[in-house]
């Protein structure tokens, strides 16, 4: 089946995303299948990109359990509604959705580009033709972090030491002891990386160091960074 892409269906998307899209708990357990999202044929929740490189191309599809979801309803087709909540830092093409899908249509294909550092989350929600039988409740979306670059302001061309959001982040790296500590510290939030890196920006500039970074040796340096990593995400955590 061809998919449709029309700006009548952000409109319709958006109408129905606000209205059937929030179920509360007691529709919750009524979820059957859920959008998968995939990069290079491996399901993703989140991906890293720098300013600058190539586009991403992320394939979503509804898992297995979308034959039985959609079983006894009449109609059973339904759309993908995308979101951005941050198109400053990457956009996602197409923006309108894609409609007129089945639960055996061929993946529907997303291209991410990065704009500037920072977060942004991607959404990707089903939204059924037809909710006679409650059909809506019973499919559920998923969400995609993006990460775009380390979040702080680059090197002045000539200076050697590496902006501090750069030693921050080797310093943590995903799956790592700290790695855990880190995000304890942010709540546990998903974009707690993010967060750190943020701070560490904001720090290094309130500080004065992006300006004297190179007066200091790239050991002093280093553990200057990392030290005030260590110090935030030892700290209690956020409220």
């Amino acid at each position: 089946m061809e998919h449709r892409r029309v700006a009548a269906l952000s409109v319709a998307l958006i109408g129905v995303g606000a209205g059937l899209l929030t179920a509360g708990p007691a529709s919750a357990a009524q979820v059957k299948t859920h959008v998968v999202v995939e990069l290079n044929g491996s399901s993703v929740s989140s991906i890293s990109m720098n300013v600058g490189d190539p586009d991403v191309t992320l394939m979503t599809h509804m898992d297995g359990k979308c034959l039985s979801a959609v079983e006894h309803a009449q109609n059973k087709s339904f759309g993908i509604a995308p979101s951005d909540d941050n198109n400053a830092v990457a956009t996602l093409t197409p923006s309108l959705g894609v409609s007129g899908l089945e639960c055996t249509s061929p993946a529907q294909s997303w291209t991410v580009h990065a704009v500037a550092n920072g977060d942004a989350t991607l959404r990707f929600d089903p939204v059924v033709t037809d909710n006679g039988g409650g059909l809506q409740n019973q499919m559920a979306g998923t969400s995609v972090q993006v990460h775009v670059g380390q979040g702080g302001i680059p090197n002045p061309p000539g200076h050697e030491n590496p902006a501090a959001p750069a030693v921050a982040n080797a310093h943590v790296p995903h799956g790592s002891t700290l790695a855990a500590t880190c995000q304890g510290h942010y709540s546990g939030a998903k974009n707690w990386h993010g967060l750190l890196i943020k701070d560490v920006a904001h720090w290094a500039r309130d500080m004065g160091y992006n300006k004297t970074k190179d007066t200091y040796s790239d050991q002093a340096w280093s553990d200057l960074v990392t030290g005030y990593v260590d110090s935030v995400c030892n700290s209690p955590a956020t409220t």
